[in-house]
């Protein structure tokens, strides 16, 4: 089928075409894309092993179907998944007729308490692995800044003593919290200004 084909049908409610459509902008991101129409909604499932970017790919739908035009078609449901078998992840809805952005997000179709549990269950998992990695990164950044205070020429025992006593302080202080990028810039900015 050739390209004006595809988008005579897509353009007349066809969910297989619209789905082909989605696909070939999606192309190389690693997202595959499965559509569905039900009544006057296309619902679009966006399927990728890696993290989704809600905002962008929903605005990136939104202008392409509201371009598009479809006809029947009032409403449109996006959904997330990391896999056929994972529960949805994020998912909004949003109107062709109505040229607002929704406010609030739709997080339906409602999970059932045991898919809540579960998805609770691998966001703490991955909270702990995180904050894992970075309580890594930052007692191997502490540690390399000792070693490199105490190697450099300039440096005296001292100055060695001071990244480790300002990396002590720094855990301490903060405890066994979950840190994101800035927390390290931050804390690494404190521990130059404090040990020069």
């Amino acid at each position: 089928m050739n390209s004006q084909s595809i988008l005579a049908l897509a353009k007349q409610g066809d969910a297989n075409a619209i789905a082909a459509l989605i696909n070939n902008s999606l192309k190389g991101k690693r997202i595959v894309a499965k559509v569905a129409k039900k009544d006057d909604c296309l619902q679009i499932i966006l399927e990728s092993s890696q993290v989704l970017n809600q905002e962008l790919l929903v605005s990136t739908i939104r202008k392409g179907l509201m371009s598009l035009a479809p006809e029947s078609v009032n409403y449109i449901k996006i959904y997330a998944r990391p896999s056929v078998a994972s529960p949805v992840l994020w998912s909004e809805r949003f109107s062709l007729t109505n040229t607002e952005t929704p406010t609030i997000p739709d997080f339906s179709p409602p999970m059932s308490a045991e898919a809540s549990q579960d998805l609770k269950k691998e966001a703490r998992k991955r909270e702990k692995e995180i904050s894992l990695v970075v309580w890594g990164f930052l007692i191997f950044l502490f540690g390399g800044c000792t070693i490199i205070g105490a190697l450099s020429s300039n440096s005296t025992s001292s100055s060695g003593n001071c990244y480790e006593q300002a990396g002590q302080d720094i855990l301490k202080r903060e405890g066994n919290k979950a840190l994101n990028r800035s927390d390290v810039e931050r804390y690494y900015g404190e521990m130059r200004g404090r040990c020069g």
